[in-house]
């Protein structure tokens, strides 16, 4: 696999060094190569104001689609926060076309800022996660209950989830985070394999 993935590696707190230990292994599991660094530095923040037409609600819809699938985390409503990526500019742009869009860009280069933007920006996707392992538990729930329609029903939405979710955690990267994720993500696995 010629894709290089950058993730983050959690503060050894006993050191105070990071510890890429985890991400090295896992890198050699998933024959990926792995570029790990501690806190993200380049951050987009997008606010827009579209038209309540026929238009600007496709827009929208498409917007909120599209912001979950980069891991764009919503800060207040149409403010949303990510990691500077070229798929933020193509997305602003797309909403410049349909509305009023505003961009805030920042390459924070002290190390302090850029760990409390990296803190917030994981603390939106925790909540992200938690939903994800209530919907896993609750397929497990209807599978072992014997209701397999209920079951089925959720699966493709939870399967969505987790491919946003994995996509935003490897843009931004979080070695904790993509751990969890991935053992929610082998759950869900086994459960859809018993429908």
């Amino acid at each position: 696999m010629d894709e290089t993935t950058v993730v983050t590696a959690e503060m050894a707190p006993e050191s105070g060094k990071a510890d890429f230990s985890t991400l090295e292994v896992m890198g050699r599991m998933t024959d990926t190569k792995i570029v790990a660094k501690e806190i993200c530095g380049k951050w987009i923040l997008i606010t827009y104001d579209l038209p309540n037409t026929e238009e600007g609600n496709k827009m929208r819809y498409k917007f909120y689609g599209e912001a979950q699938r980069i891991g764009a985390t919503q800060q207040t409503e149409s403010v949303y926060f990510m990691p500077w990526t070229p798929e933020a500019e193509m997305l602003a742009l797309e909403l410049s076309m349909a509305g009023k869009c505003i961009i805030w860009t920042a390459d924070v280069r002290n190390e302090d800022h850029a760990k409390d933007l990296t803190d917030r920006y994981d603390a939106g996707l925790r909540p992200i996660l938690k939903e994800i392992e209530t919907r896993v538990d609750k397929i497990i729930f209807h599978i072992d209950n014997n209701h397999p329609g209920i079951a089925k029903g959720m699966v493709d939405k939870t399967d969505e989830m987790i491919t946003n979710l994995e996509n935003a955690i490897v843009r931004r990267g979080s070695a904790m985070m993509l751990i969890a994720l991935s053992s929610v993500k082998k759950c869900f696995n086994i459960a859809v394999t018993r429908i």
